[in-house]
């Protein structure tokens, strides 16, 4: 990840929180950074489901959990943050554009293309350049038919 984009979401995040919280919420973002860098993803997980806990209106914590679970190539737990942060911020553009690349891993084309086009509506500039090549390549990769059975639910996480 993008460590600029780690901080600036950091940064959005911290401003949720109430001056109590601000601190403990800013060493665990910290922390999910330090794991990242080290490619620790499993510790990065267990942060962030401990932040969740203590702050679970804030979609860019499952933002940032579902990337990791991205990276883990674990795509239906990356497309259920996903679909919590859509629900809480409609708006979040970078979540429908994960999205769209856990749904196309999983052989799942058309979800993949509605979060495209949803992304693109919410901010064309920033998908434009943000996917590029990256996203061919993630719908046209071999995709198991096994995967397919989840099919395009976007319920978000309980």
């Amino acid at each position: 990840m993008n460590f600029l984009k780690l901080f600036l979401i950091s940064a959005a995040v911290i401003l949720y929180g109430n001056l109590h919280s601000q601190s403990d919420l800013a060493g665990m973002l910290i922390k999910v950074a330090d794991f990242h860098k080290v490619e620790k993803y499993r510790d990065a997980i267990s942060i962030c489901d401990s932040a969740i806990h203590y702050w679970p209106e804030i979609a860019e914590l499952y933002h940032l959990r579902g990337v990791t679970h991205f990276y883990l190539d674990e795509y239906s737990e990356a497309i259920a943050d996903f679909n919590t942060v859509v629900y809480l911020k409609p708006g979040f553009a970078e979540a429908y554009l994960f999205r769209s690349k856990a749904k196309a891993r999983k052989g799942n084309i058309i979800g993949a293309i509605r979060d495209l086009n949803n992304a693109r509506s919410e901010n064309f500039y920033k998908t434009l350049f943000t996917l590029g090549d990256d996203m061919l390549q993630s719908l046209f990769s071999g995709s198991s038919e096994k995967d397919k059975k989840d099919g395009d639910m976007d319920a978000p996480v309980q």
